[in-house]
């Protein structure tokens, strides 16, 4: 800087000379001095998630708002179906309540459950009512097991419900019947199960069944929580898919939250398709929440 080195000079010879042992110092300065500090921000760090979530890809396993789901009838409850046998005459009249939303047609199918006599019957219906002619004999006399599934404009399938008929020469009762391995596509069965344990996971990982008469899967994701409105649906060939949700907001520390309208309880749904013939649907329940991302069992109760 101007000036500084004649005035150091200056002052240390003073210092070394001045006399009686005080020191004097006289600063002769031919320039003005500028000294600037620029003081630096202290450093900061944010968190981030470890891991970090998967972000949702493009494709059909994507859980978005709003999703396009298909139509589908109302569940039937099993208890509403009566069969009347018109006294003794093996002529059974099957009826149902009546399911108002448009569109839909009943398959009714009725086959032999305690024997092998005669061949399963089926029929589909556009009225909630169906008729069945069955041999009034000792031969045919035994246990059938009804099945009605309602179709939504012929394609989009319903849920089935089961009753086994009693038909006996002087007993005509319309009874509860399991529909545990009694669907027209074959047994079928479902898992999910959450892609890894980390506290950010948010990929469910679903596979089933593979059946010989399923050529497609319906895969369904619906939330049920009010007035959430998350869900997917698609229609795929392979016997398993990956669930996408959202990513978890995270708070200050990264750590996930349920403050996304995304987050809560989910039901799952797949049923296997065979060129318009359905086969039964298998159900989970399914709950996206911080810390708490598991999957159950889950059956309609009627």
């Amino acid at each position: 800087m101007p000036g500084f080195t004649t005035a150091a000079v200056v002052f240390l010879l003073i210092v070394l000379l001045g006399a009686g042992g005080a020191a004097i110092a006289k600063w002769n300065q031919s320039g003005t001095v500028a000294i600037a500090i620029t003081a630096g921000a202290a450093p900061t760090t944010s968190p981030t998630p470890t891991p970090t979530p998967t972000v949702p890809p493009a494709g059909p396993g994507n859980i978005v708002a709003n999703p396009v789901i298909a139509a589908r009838p109302a569940l039937m409850n099993p208890e509403t179906v009566t069969c009347d046998a018109n006294g003794n005459s093996g002529k059974y009249t099957v009826n149902w309540a009546s399911d108002a939303s448009g569109g839909i047609s009943y398959v009714v199918s009725i086959g032999v459950s305690d024997k092998n006599y005669g061949s399963p019957q089926s029929q589909t219906v556009t009225v909630n009512r169906a008729n069945f002619n069955l041999d009034n004999t000792d031969a045919a006399y035994g246990l059938y097991i009804l099945r009605i599934q309602p179709m939504k404009n012929t394609v989009v399938a319903g849920d089935p419900v089961y009753r086994t008929i009693q038909h006996k020469k002087m007993t005509q009762q319309c009874l509860y019947a399991s529909p545990n391995d009694r669907s027209p596509l074959g047994p079928f069965s479902v898992n999910a199960v959450p892609a890894s344990t980390a506290a950010t996971n948010n990929v469910l990982n679903v596979s089933w069944t593979a059946l010989a008469a399923g050529t497609q899967y319906v895969v369904s994701m619906v939330s049920v929580d009010t007035p959430s409105s998350f869900g997917a649906e698609f229609t795929t060939s392979t016997s398993s898919a990956t669930l996408t949700f959202p990513p978890y907001q995270l708070d200050q520390w990264g750590s996930p939250t349920n403050g996304g309208s995304f987050n809560g309880e989910y039901l799952l749904r797949v049923i296997p398709m065979n060129q318009g013939k359905a086969g039964d649907p298998v159900y989970k329940k399914v709950f996206y929440k911080a810390y708490d991302f598991r999957v159950e069992n889950f059956q309609h109760q009627y």
